[in-house]
């Protein structure tokens, strides 16, 4: 999606615009003056970090994005992290870490759903407990 500005409003559409292209820092703040939305436009597209908070100032959530192309969500409650999401390039989420039930708990998706991965590695591809889906990098 290209972003662009025409007549004061902000527009996104597939393939072409009609206006300012959007670059460079975006924000958006409530009517108390609290930021909404920060984060970074490149040439049109979306890019680098866009973050989210609610009307408490509570950040809510945070989305990595390269070149218009979403790679990961991080989404918070209380200001703490309880999930992250990768998305592949295709733009449909593959992996994702649940932090809710206070340990991370990884899943794959297959077939439209969301399935418990079985092994977990860590980057010496060393299996850290399968059984229990919980990850511990400790050695």
């Amino acid at each position: 999606f290209y972003y662009w500005e025409k007549n004061g409003a902000v527009h996104k559409n597939q393939g072409s615009f009609s206006g300012n292209i959007l670059h460079g820092k975006y924000t958006v703040t409530n009517a108390k003056g609290m930021m909404v939305t920060e984060g970074y436009f490149s040439n049109g597209t979306k890019d680098r970090c866009w973050k989210r908070w609610d009307d408490r100032g509570v950040l809510t959530q945070a989305d990595f994005w390269k070149e218009g192309r979403l790679k990961k969500t991080e989404r918070y409650d209380s200001g703490s992290i309880s999930e992250e999401v990768a998305y592949g390039k295709n733009g449909k989420p593959e992996k994702k870490l649940d932090y809710t039930s206070g340990k991370k708990r990884a899943y794959v998706y297959k077939t439209g759903e969301w399935v418990a991965k079985r092994k977990l590695f860590s980057k010496k591809q060393k299996q850290v407990e399968a059984d229990s889906l919980t990850v511990n990098t400790s050695e």
